[in-house]
């Protein structure tokens, strides 16, 4: 793995009115790296999913993502670098065909070797090289979510160059998945680093994990 990294946050900004939800984020990530984006409800990850993917502009702040510009780009655009998401509530097309529900994340790139489960099927389809995942354990029973753990590690296992950030309240996904952590509160970076140090910092015990 390049230890150049492919996605850069300088200093990224988002107001909704008075309510600042991304307040100067900056981290790094790494080709091939699973990041854990964590916080409490409101801390601002699934914004930052918006803003990287141009569903909001940024306020202030730049991205970078393979060396090249991307704050503020179209949906589209977005797309076209590579870089692909799944939301909280999938939403299919309940007229079309499963085929069809799966050629509509294509745009023209359709591999039909690709197995995860319809909604991440639909971001995978189009080979990205950057994948969001927003809560994808939402609603799966103890044994759905051990057996999720076990598709994205295998997802980054078979694209070895494929980068994740995955928003997740459950912190056994967390803490076996990924390789290291942000954890964000009222829109700002709380702490950095692996699952073991970001669960061991008091900030991080207080603001989210309830641990005093």
């Amino acid at each position: 793995m390049s230890g150049e990294p492919l996605l850069s946050v300088r200093g990224l900004t988002r107001r909704f009115g008075g309510v600042v939800a991304l307040d100067g984020l900056s981290f790094d990530l790494e080709p091939g790296r699973i990041l854990g984006l964590i916080g409490p409800n409101g801390s601002g990850k699934t914004t930052f999913f918006n803003v990287l993917t141009g569903i909001y502009p940024a306020h202030a702040g730049e991205l970078w993502f393979a060396g090249k510009p991307a704050t503020n780009l179209a949906p589209q655009a977005v797309y076209e670098m590579g870089i692909t998401r799944t939301f909280q509530r999938s939403r299919l097309c309940l007229p079309l065909t499963v085929f069809d529900n799966i050629a509509l994340g294509s745009h023209g790139r359709l591999d039909h070797g690709l197995w995860f489960n319809l909604a991440r099927r639909r971001a995978l389809v189009s080979r990205p090289r950057l994948l969001l995942l927003d809560e994808p354990s939402a609603g799966m029973t103890h044994d759905e979510t051990r057996r999720l753990m076990d598709e994205i590690l295998e997802v980054r296992g078979r694209f070895g160059d494929l980068t994740i950030v995955l928003i997740e309240h459950e912190m056994s996904v967390i803490e076996r998945a990924t390789d290291r952590c942000v954890v964000l509160n009222y829109g700002k970076k709380l702490s950095e680093g692996t699952y073991a140090e970001v669960a061991a910092d008091p900030l991080v015990r207080q603001a989210y994990l309830g641990l005093g």
